[in-house]
């Protein structure tokens, strides 16, 4: 690209190295150089956006992979609960509240913690006929449900 000579004797902007006066002291700038600041400016705001986005999708997944991690069962020989709250009742340090099944007898389901002797405490209603008699996994309660507006959005 050639440069941009000043017509009718005018002087070039010092301000803007693109930019040039002429005789009356008006300014130009030559359309290869308007073309090439264009260019240069989608293709930044292309590569903005598309970071953006990227970002956006990384902390979409991170709370996927979060969410998911709340949902799988967790067998007791890999990992228990972390028993880090008091029991105001026992004074015993338990686990948070979670679900429970037993692997071999996967229709029983129940809510129950685990107290920091090994213990499980399992809650039961008036009829205990869901609770399983062994233990085998665990996972943690999942989230309140989220009072939908009008319209069925969130």
């Amino acid at each position: 690209m050639q440069a941009h000579q000043p017509q009718g004797g005018g002087a070039k902007n010092t301000t803007d190295p693109f930019a040039y006066s002429d005789a009356k002291g008006r300014f130009e700038v030559p359309t290869q150089v308007l073309i090439d600041r264009l260019n240069s400016y989608t293709s930044n705001r292309v590569a903005w956006a598309a970071a953006e986005r990227l970002q956006l999708l990384g902390t979409q997944l991170a709370e996927a992979q979060r969410i998911a991690a709340q949902c799988m069962w967790v067998s007791v020989s890999e990992r228990l609960p972390t028993c880090d709250h008091e029991c105001t009742t026992d004074h015993i340090m338990v686990s948070n509240t979670v679900l429970v099944t037993d692997a071999g007898s996967l229709q029983t389901l129940g809510i129950a913690h685990l107290k920091a002797d090994g213990e499980w405490k399992v809650y039961g209603g008036e009829y205990d006929f869901m609770n399983p008699q062994t233990i085998t996994h665990w996972m943690p309660m999942p989230s309140a449900p989220v009072k939908q507006a009008q319209g069925g959005a969130a």
